[in-house]
């Protein structure tokens, strides 16, 4: 499940004046007793949009995602990052429901990405479940038919004498229904230990998963949180709906 800490992480934002909402997400109206269902289908054509980038939103191209460090598990017993990371399958991603709450200043989004995968180099040392394990070298990890499930509460804040959205809670939390790690060259020469070590993982990619449960669920989170946050940051809150 690592590589869906870096779903997003290339996407940095800063405070900027108001800008406008680019013109292929459609506005949907707040009186609209189907508004969650106008929400899904305006965020179904904005997404194939967002994954190239978008300079008025500070959203950089999402496919591919390159990354220069990813930081997946840091404890006493076991270390795992990767560097010079490219994430594939992004522009696949599909928003499959959204709900809004406007009076209680809730969303919840679900996006759904077939396959992803995280390719680079590898640095592992230390405990995997029974597992001892250290190297470095180059390995990929992919996932399979993802379902990634982000909500978050906001508050209003007055900027300048102008209403903006600001996020105050978030959560993230994903399912699966398979994942593959091909590591076994990050061992170099010790093809038994990769090859052990890759059937190990991918035998109990589950309980291997768990393991970083709460690493990627804060990382994530995190990320989704600077992406609606670079809406609500850049655009003012009355342009984000319609009456």
């Amino acid at each position: 499940m690592h590589l869906f800490v870096v779903f997003v992480l290339g996407i940095f934002f800063n405070g900027s004046s108001a800008a406008s909402l680019p013109k292929y997400i459609k506005l949907c109206s707040r009186s609209d007793s189907e508004f969650d269902k106008c929400a899904l289908r305006s965020g179904k054509e904005a997404i194939k949009h967002l994954i190239d980038g978008e300079k008025s939103l500070k959203i950089l191209p999402l496919s591919p995602l390159k990354l220069p460090f990813v930081q997946l598990e840091n404890t006493e017993n076991f270390q795992l990052n990767m560097t010079d990371v490219e994430v594939l399958g992004l522009d696949r991603a599909e928003l499959v429901d959204v709900h809004v709450d406007l009076d209680k200043h809730e969303v919840k989004i679900v996006v759904h990405l077939e396959e992803i995968e995280l390719k680079g180099q590898f640095h592992a040392e230390g405990r995997v479940l029974i597992l001892p394990i250290k190297g470095d070298g180059p390995g990929t990890v992919k996932a399979y038919a993802g379902d990634y499930m982000f909500s978050f509460r906001y508050n209003l804040v007055n900027k300048g004498g102008v209403e903006y959205a600001k996020i105050d809670k978030n959560d993230f939390s994903f399912n699966v229904k398979k994942v593959e790690f091909a590591v076994e060259q990050v061992f170099g020469e010790n093809t038994t230990l990769g090859a052990e070590t890759n059937k190990f993982l991918n035998e109990n990619w589950i309980e291997v998963i768990r393991d970083f449960e709460q690493v990627i669920g804060q990382t994530i989170g995190s990320i989704c949180n600077q992406i609606a946050s670079g809406i609500f940051e850049n655009v003012p809150y009355n342009q984000i709906t319609l009456p």
